[in-house]
């Protein structure tokens, strides 16, 4: 359930960025399917709550009297277009989900890791995408024309600012596992030196920082000012 978890926040951007009716009823259903997945595994296995349900109850309480106000608008009809509204309603109860499923399965510091990495990639992955498509001057949102925002990077968006918002925060993501990984240690020697170089180059952290370039350049070819 935790992979299939991953998989949507990869799979959300791809779509358009999950804006065409299709692309929505699909993350509905998704989001849905998992919920049950989990809700049925708590049954099964009596699996306790983690901490952070109650530490995000207010949070949590005031997204839910937000879905309720919106119920309240299209029953009471102050609403103008009652299918926008409701497909509005279903797809923040689906994003009111993928936030309780973030809180229950993101239990450990392992799996928060893993959904650092999994969001610095996606990131990667939109900012090489983007920028081939600009520089290569095809300018196709996969195999969509694009109308607006010719020659700047969009990725899979439609928006280069919505490209440029998703880079920096898999970029924040990617700042998040090198304050983590970070050592403190201090160097006294050239020898010392030389070793934490060499370290650098080899651990995990120097490919992160150069998936983070990466990211920065997408971020830079989007040439948005938000």
């Amino acid at each position: 359930l935790f992979y299939a978890y991953l998989a949507t926040l990869v799979w959300l951007p791809l779509p358009l960025a999950s804006r065409p009716y299709w692309a929505v009823a699909f993350f509905n259903m998704l989001v849905a399917a998992m919920s049950l997945a989990a809700l049925a595994g708590i049954w099964k296995t009596g699996h306790v709550l983690p901490p952070a349900f109650r530490v995000a109850r207010w949070p949590i309480a005031l997204w839910v009297v937000y879905c309720l106000w919106l119920v309240v608008q299209n029953i009471e009809g102050f609403s103008i277009n009652t299918f926008r509204s409701y497909q509005q309603i279903l797809l923040t109860l689906s994003y009111l989900q993928l936030f309780l499923l973030t809180l229950f399965l993101v239990d450990s510091r392992e799996r928060l890791k893993i959904l650092f990495y999994t969001l610095v990639v996606s990131g990667v992955f939109q900012a090489v995408y983007g920028g081939l498509m600009t520089l290569s001057g095809v300018e196709k949102v996969w195999w969509i024309e694009k109308a607006q925002h010719r020659g700047l990077a969009t990725g899979t968006f439609l928006n280069r600012n919505q490209l440029a918002n998703y880079l920096v925060m898999c970029l924040s993501a990617g700042c998040g596992l090198l304050v983590a990984v970070q050592k403190n240690d201090r160097i006294n020697t050239w020898r010392q030196l030389l070793r934490r170089f060499v370290e650098w180059l080899l651990s995990g952290s120097g490919w992160l920082r150069l998936l983070m370039a990466v990211i920065v350049t997408g971020i830079v070819l989007t040439h948005s000012r938000m």
